[in-house]
């Protein structure tokens, strides 16, 4: 007889894929399965979990889309760098993410001296802004 309990559908791996999830939006289910240990015979269940939290996140995403406002946020272990809020309405586009860069490396300069010289790593997570060729 092992201690392993006999579903992975509970409180704990509930929370777990929730922290998951919001950490990494992509992480696909054999992942989450391999991070938790969970069997293969869990994973529809963890899946039916997964698309569970997911629609709770999305009802509260659309519930007036309308008032939202787009923020850039840039940020390091010391905290925040710069903390770039669109007008409503509007939306990111290679000019106004270039616009956003060059108050970046202003915003670097002031708060964290010498720490252009030692070269900045951005770390991206929506593609489409960062990789026209504006930028």
């Amino acid at each position: 007889m092992t201690d392993r309990p006999k579903t992975s559908t509970n409180e704990e791996n509930t929370t777990r894929v929730d922290e998951l999830i919001r950490c990494d939006r992509r992480m696909k289910i054999r992942d989450i399965a391999l991070k938790l240990e969970i069997p293969k015979k869990d994973k529809a269940r963890l899946h039916d979990l997964e698309t569970s939290i997911f629609s709770r996140h999305q009802k509260l995403q659309s519930a007036d889309v309308r008032s939202l406002s787009v923020a850039t946020v840039f940020w390091d272990a010391k905290g925040v760098i710069l903390l770039d809020i669109l007008p409503q309405g509007q939306c990111i586009n290679a000019a106004r993410y270039c616009s956003t860069l060059d108050r970046l490396k202003e915003a670097i300069r002031r708060k964290r001296p010498g720490l252009l010289r030692r070269g900045v790593v951005l770390q991206h997570d929506n593609a489409t802004p960062h990789s026209a060729n504006l930028t």
